[in-house]
């Protein structure tokens, strides 16, 4: 046998051990589950993986979407991946190329009248994969009883120990396009009073500080909980992946959740819970408001709609929840740009078909260079305070 085909064999069967194989359809619809976990971005990764840690404790992860980066059987990539154990969603530099090159995998498409993913990761397998700390006075000032800073610094260092990042992305150490670095210090450190410092390191610092962007990734490539978390829980006979499965709503009986109700492939099934069992809804800011609705919670002026367009599988308006808090917080965060000109600076242009051979060689063989971090040179706060 050759090299090159025991290589190619090889690296067939670990692709078969580590992605998140199927469950069939058959034992999704005969087994009973303690946790079924709906979404897999971020949240709803790391809370099935930290549920799946009690041995006794058998969760469900469904998703949507379909494969993302590699380790997942991600295999949509630019011709000069090719022989690489790398998709897309694997090289950070890739990230803008999402706009320019849409994907018709990793996108959600007309499954939200928004932009975002809906595959392996969620959005966290599209964006820039930037990781910052809040600040303590966030908690204590925004969030309620029991989510203080005093409450969530253990599972900050848990994340820290488990999720890693980084402010200099490139493996050789070098920072890269560093013009626009250089000019913005000079605008807000030289001229403005800003402090130049370690971003999270100093998480509790937000008033005129600047610094490098810091970044979930690890060894050049991109990273997250789906590539620390996840691959931990794989490994757990008691965790369980379905991709592909687009839930539609969760079964009930009064305020108790039973199961859910599933469609993988163009079949509907439910999906039972134990009795004791749980219903986590981690959709994000769109999903997760509508499954609740078309579960019969929500404005029951919306329930009402909905009933109308026979999206709530029959439930009487008799065994609807009426709360209508459920999407009334939603909103957009402003996104404002600065535009910098001079001389001085030099823009990057990724190329998602044809990067510059250097560029491109110097990430293939060292995962260093341009295409290592998603572009961003520099992060700057500031605090307003506001009348209100």
């Amino acid at each position: 046998m050759s090299t090159t085909l025991y290589s190619l064999l090889l690296q067939l069967l670990l692709f078969v051990r580590l992605h998140a194989s199927p469950v069939p359809p058959q034992t999704l619809a005969t087994t009973l589950y303690d946790v079924i976990v709906v979404g897999s971005g971020p949240a709803g990764v790391i809370i099935a993986s930290r549920l799946s840690e009690n041995p006794a404790r058998n969760v469900l992860l469904l998703e949507g979407g379909g494969p993302s980066y590699w380790v997942t059987g991600g295999t949509e990539r630019p011709a000069w991946l090719a022989g690489t154990n790398l998709s897309r969603v694997d090289v950070p530099g890739l990230y803008s190329t999402i706009y320019s090159n849409p994907s018709t995998n990793l996108l959600c498409q007309n499954k939200i009248r928004a932009y975002g993913a809906c595959t392996i990761g969620g959005n966290a397998a599209i964006n820039a994969g930037l990781f910052y700390e809040p600040p303590a006075s966030d908690f204590d000032k925004y969030f309620p009883t029991g989510w203080k800073s005093s409450d969530v610094r253990p599972s900050i260092t848990r994340l820290y120990q488990t999720q890693p990042s980084t402010n200099n992305p490139s493996v050789d150490g070098i920072y890269y396009q560093q013009s626009g670095y250089t000019a913005a210090k000079k605008w807000l450190v030289t001229n403005a009073g800003y402090t130049e410092l370690d971003i999270n390191a100093n998480a509790a610092r937000k008033t005129k500080v600047f610094g490098h962007p810091v970044y979930d990734y690890s060894k050049g490539q991109r990273g997250g909980p789906v590539i620390s978390y996840m691959q931990t829980a794989l490994k757990r006979p008691n965790f369980h992946l379905q991709s592909g499965a687009w839930v539609q709503r969760v079964v009930r009986t009064g305020g108790t959740a039973t199961g859910v109700v599933v469609n993988i492939g163009g079949t509907t099934s439910t999906i039972s819970l134990t009795t004791k069992g749980r219903v986590i809804l981690s959709g994000g800011a769109l999903k997760s408001p509508e499954l609740l609705m078309k579960s019969g919670i929500g404005d029951p002026a919306v329930l009402t709609t909905l009933s109308r367009a026979n999206q709530l599988g029959g439930l009487p308006s008799t065994s609807w929840i009426n709360n209508t808090a459920v999407g009334a917080g939603l909103f957009d965060n402003p996104n404002t740009f600065i535009e910098m000109s001079s001389p001085s600076i030099q823009a990057y242009n990724y190329q998602y078909d044809n990067p510059p051979q250097a560029d491109k060689d110097l990430y293939l063989t060292k995962r260093s260079g341009n295409y290592a971090f998603a572009g961003g040179s520099c992060s700057f706060w500031d605090t307003v305070q506001h009348a209100d």
